[in-house]
């Protein structure tokens, strides 16, 4: 069977967040075979002109893919002789309190525009950036939020890609965009509705630009976890709703922000 075939009958047995479904098809109609050969000639490739982290990401993949159809008799080979990818991790950057404190009061510069349906480009700047701060949600789970997520001061959903239940309290500001949106939203959205992916980025890019030197919307989610294991050591696994022991220190937190001086041996000068 080809990986296109055997990949469409992987996903169609399992629930999987739309855009890792997306990446798997992509990815399987790149391989002409599920072969140690094939998939180390892909991986080469895509290292001329992707980053270490993408190509070891599509390796995961393809040795799932490939473990799967072994151990379900589609395929006679076992997954092994697999390239292993060198991924040199970077230290994880994260804005300041002060900095995100900058990005709320920056988005106040687009109140008042407007795109054609009518909504508040600040507000829903502002009201996406408390959201993902507050609750620590990835983009997909809060853009998914409807008015029924939200109960009170908290907001309530099962994360997608992990399945995890979260509850979180959001502030009475958030909370008071929440119900400006909610009154201009066609169905029931908070901020779905707004507009696509590819312009939602493109707005918050501009945001950003006007007000801190650099970054992107999933510093929210990262700096939120920082912050919180700042006050909270311990708890940012908890607010990121991770399953895995250890991911939250090694691709979430800033650890320039958590640098104490009880961290450090005593001077010997």
């Amino acid at each position: 069977m080809s990986p296109k075939s055997l990949v469409l009958e992987y996903l169609d047995g399992r629930e999987c967040h739309p855009e890792y479904r997306r990446a798997m098809i992509a990815l399987a109609g790149r391989l002409s075979d599920l072969t140690a050969v094939a998939i180390n000639a892909h991986l080469r490739m895509r290292a001329e002109s992707c980053s270490a982290t993408t190509v070891a990401n599509e390796r995961r993949m393809v040795l799932t893919l490939w473990r799967w159809a072994w151990e379900e008799g589609r395929i006679d080979s076992a997954p092994r002789g697999v390239m292993k990818i060198k991924n040199h991790q970077k230290p994880v950057r994260a804005w300041t309190i002060s900095e995100c404190r900058e990005l709320v009061k920056g988005a106040e510069k687009f109140f008042g525009q407007r795109l054609r349906n009518g909504a508040d480009v600040g507000k829903f700047l502002q009201c996406w950036v408390l959201l993902a701060y507050e609750t620590g949600a990835r983009y997909g789970d809060a853009f998914a939020w409807k008015k029924g997520n939200f109960a009170g001061s908290t907001v309530s959903w099962v994360t997608s890609k992990t399945g995890v239940p979260c509850t979180r309290a959001v502030s009475s500001r958030a909370m008071d965009l929440v119900a400006d949106m909610l009154n201009a939203s066609p169905d029931d959205r908070v901020l779905g509705w707004v507009c696509c992916r590819r312009q939602s980025f493109r707005l918050m890019r501009k945001l950003i630009a006007s007000c801190l030197p650099g970054g992107s919307g999933r510093w929210l989610r990262r700096s939120a976890a920082t912050h919180l294991e700042l006050n909270q050591p311990g708890k940012a696994q908890w607010f990121l709703a991770h399953k895995t022991a250890g991911l939250a220190a090694r691709h979430y937190l800033d650890q320039s922000q958590l640098v104490s001086e009880t961290l450090k041996p005593p001077s010997i000068y």
